[in-house]
């Protein structure tokens, strides 16, 4: 049974700064975001905006921390996630509900900035510091990693011939079967064909189909 779930990728702007909550060990932060569709109007050739969706987003644990030193009011964002509805009851009793994204992914949207990744601190050391001996073991992995014990080269890019192969049939095969068989239908035919010297004679068949070649070509002298 596949799991339902509804993906989405939003483009906005901040619309107010975002709020850290929930708990120490698992830190939730929410803001609302705003999204604008534009189009081209080809009589008036200028760019018109549609009405603004507004949509809060919700984010978790690492996600949150990082949004909440990285986003600003105003600041232009892409927020990858899904749709969830969030239900409280209010004090007088009454149901609500309100459709949230939960980010998986947030970032800000480089079509107007640029913008640069710190990477961030765990157990309060830098994370590109490797000041411990597992960090710079860490750091050595990925030195080695780099310098060429990574995925490695292309086995393929090399690779004599620029044909796709047909596996289990080669060129040499397909000449070889189609030689045999054109042999074969050769064979066939002079085994078929009567044999005037060895005292063979026509089938009532052949014999029928010889008549009527005769006639036709008679038919044909005659008319000319």
């Amino acid at each position: 049974m596949a799991i339902q779930q509804a993906a989405v990728t939003i483009t906005g702007f901040v619309a107010g700064d975002p709020v850290l909550g929930g708990t120490d060990t698992f830190p939730v932060l929410t803001f609302r975001m705003g999204s604008t569709r534009s189009r081209f109007n080809q009589s008036t050739q200028q760019w018109e905006d549609f009405a603004t969706a507004w949509i809060t987003v919700k984010a978790f644990r690492a996600l949150a921390k990082n949004t909440k030193q990285s986003v600003r009011r105003g600041d232009r964002i892409v927020v990858v996630g899904v749709l969830n509805t969030d239900q409280w009851t209010t004090e007088q009793g009454e149901a609500r509900s309100k459709t949230v994204v939960e980010a998986t992914n947030i970032g800000h949207d480089l079509t107007f900035g640029t913008t640069s990744l710190a990477k961030a601190q765990r157990n309060g050391t830098n994370a590109n510091a490797g000041t411990d001996e597992a960090s710079r073991q860490n750091l050595q992995n990925r030195q080695s990693y780099d310098a060429g014990s990574g995925p490695g080269a292309d086995p393929y890019a090399n690779a004599a011939g620029t044909k796709p192969v047909e596996f289990g049939i080669t060129e040499n095969d397909q000449g070889d079967q189609f030689n045999a068989a054109r042999d074969q239908e050769h064979a066939d035919g002079e085994a078929s064909a009567p044999n005037a010297d060895a005292g063979q004679s026509q089938s009532a068949s052949q014999k029928a189909f010889a008549g009527g070649a005769a006639n036709a070509a008679e038919g044909e002298t005659d008319e000319f």
